[in-house]
């Protein structure tokens, strides 16, 4: 299960819970969400530290190779301990 709180761009805030009995669908809505959505920044508790490193190992588990989270459809970029570069956001 991912969950979420999504606002900004002049709509109301929305939280939204993506659960599936199949990981690889949970994680193909995921970036369907980012895509649709388009946010600037993402950003949680220790999201570098934690939640980027397991979303992208468990992507290549399920045979999805790496998650297209950026503008351009790149994948997230390790900068250092816990900093990533999502191209455009």
């Amino acid at each position: 299960t991912i969950c979420g709180v999504a606002e900004g761009g002049g709509r109301p805030p929305r939280t939204f819970r993506l659960a599936d009995d199949r990981e690889r669908t949970i994680l193909e809505r995921f970036v369907e969400v980012v895509e649709q959505d388009d946010p600037d920044v993402l950003t949680g508790y220790n999201i570098g530290g934690y939640d980027f490193p397991l979303l992208l190992e468990r992507a290549k588990e399920v045979g999805l190779g790496d998650l297209r989270l950026g503008r351009d459809r790149s994948p997230p970029a390790e900068l250092g301990e816990r900093l990533w570069k999502i191209h455009g956001r």
